[in-house]
């Protein structure tokens, strides 16, 4: 068999898997049963402590702006250290 059957043969599974895991998935579910109560908004039921709209301090932003510059820069060097 050449290798561009081959090929041809592997990424028609890759796609026929995902998809047919999907067509199973929407044959085999539960058949869905709207009512006015799940069409309301989830809330978990525990009252806040304070407002629920607070602002955050910019320590926290620092802190989020650090953690971000040294995930990118891991990312760049783990190729380079491979």
């Amino acid at each position: 068999m050449s290798d561009q059957a081959t090929l041809g043969i592997f990424l028609l599974l890759t796609l026929a898997f995902p998809v047919g895991a999907m067509v199973a998935a929407r044959l085999f579910r539960a058949k869905p049963r709207p009512s006015q109560e799940k069409l309301l908004p989830y809330e978990c039921g525990v009252d806040t402590k304070g407002p629920s709209w607070m602002r955050y301090r910019v320590n926290y932003f620092l802190y989020a702006l650090v953690f971000l510059a040294f995930d990118v820069e891991t990312i760049f060097l783990f190729p380079w250290a491979v």
